[in-house]
């Protein structure tokens, strides 16, 4: 083992990581991707909060599991799921995979504090949250961290996603970063007004973060609608820029039933369907500002950056407002079909002026 930033790092070669049953798969080349002065394959902590999660679990471990980077661990949460979740953990995983490592909660938590417990079991150089309803491409965790090797800046990366139907995993679109939605390429100020933006920034928080400064800024996460690109502000702002890998290695399933649904007595959705269906919303805004002035990520931030950050906010939300209001009108005002059609050459404008 050899101690990077403080934390152990294995010297193994993941080539001869994992189980016998892993070793069928093909293993990845590491030479041709990592320079030569980090060669020492960092642990990387994937940690997957769960609750109710039966019909997802064995295809999201599946994907962890087969990654081509074979120094991780795996750390499940069951968040006292009431399906047969648990048993499937203990029958088909858990003696199967010495990597991985389950935590039964006795009563259900919030989903907030489900993704701390992960992050609090973790002891990699980098960590990545695991959405237990989406799934990885083999390649994914190598290509982060082949992507986070080459920057010590940056202080996570995320691949291009691929969305797929809930029901039959049709595809359904991609989320790129590219040109000028690059955030690699951003300024502090360019990178916090895309996270504002209704752009899918967010989609950040399921990257790969070096776990240190993620545990840092995760300290300070608002308990509010939106708080995964609330939180993440906090990056930009300290100085750290967000890689980029421009291959869909993420897959995310788009449920048809919103969070407030799914997790009905949870403060966190509780909180996001208050404000369903309002059209200016900006309690955000006084969050976000305490958020910041609290934050040891960005201690003593000038207020000039502040309140730049606060009026992108305000600006975002007002034109999201806007855009409600204006969709709920025309479908109340002209048919539907007519309605739907303007909408999608509205649309179609705004992503040709990005």
């Amino acid at each position: 083992m050899k101690i990077k930033d403080g934390i152990e790092v294995s010297t193994m070669n993941p080539m001869t990581i994992g189980t016998p049953q892993d070793q069928a798969y093909t293993r990845f080349d590491y030479s041709s991707v990592l320079k030569a002065e980090f060669m020492d394959y960092p642990l990387v902590s994937i940690g997957v909060p769960v609750f109710n999660g039966e019909k997802w679990v064995r295809r999201a471990l599946d994907s962890l599991i087969r990654q081509d980077y074979h120094n991780i661990e795996i750390i499940v949460s069951d968040n006292a799921s009431d399906d047969s979740t648990y048993e499937i953990l203990c029958s088909e995983y858990i003696n199967k995979y010495p990597c991985l490592k389950v935590i039964r909660q006795q009563n259900t938590i919030s989903v907030v504090d489900n993704f701390k417990a992960v992050l609090s079991e973790a002891k990699g150089y980098y960590f990545m949250w695991a959405a237990i309803d989406d799934y990885w491409e083999p390649s994914y965790v190598s290509s982060l961290v082949a992507k986070m090797e080459s920057d010590n800046t940056f202080a996570v990366a995320q691949s291009a996603t691929a969305k797929v139907s809930e029901y039959n995993f049709d595809p359904i679109g991609f989320v790129r970063f590219n040109g000028i939605k690059n955030p690699e390429i951003c300024s502090p100020l360019q990178l916090t007004k895309w996270l504002v933006s209704p752009h899918k920034y967010n989609f950040y928080i399921y990257g790969l973060f070096k776990r240190k400064l993620l545990k840092e800024a995760f300290k300070y996460v608002p308990n509010i609608a939106s708080s995964d690109r609330w939180f993440l502000l906090q990056f930009p702002l300290a100085g750290y820029k967000f890689g980029y890998v421009d291959e869909p290695l993420y897959v995310r399933t788009i449920r048809k039933k919103p969070v407030y649904v799914r997790y009905k007595n949870d403060d966190y959705s509780k909180n996001v369907k208050r404000i369903e269906g309002k059209w200016f919303c900006f309690e955000a805004v006084p969050v976000v500002k305490k958020m910041l002035n609290d934050s040891s990520m960005v201690p003593n931030i000038p207020q000039y950056r502040l309140w730049a950050v606060l009026t992108q906010l305000i600006i975002s939300r007002l034109k999201l407002g806007a855009r409600l209001m204006t969709k709920s009108l025309m479908f109340k005002i002209l048919p539907n079909n007519f309605a739907m059609y303007v909408l999608n050459k509205c649309r179609a404008r705004r992503l040709r002026k990005l």
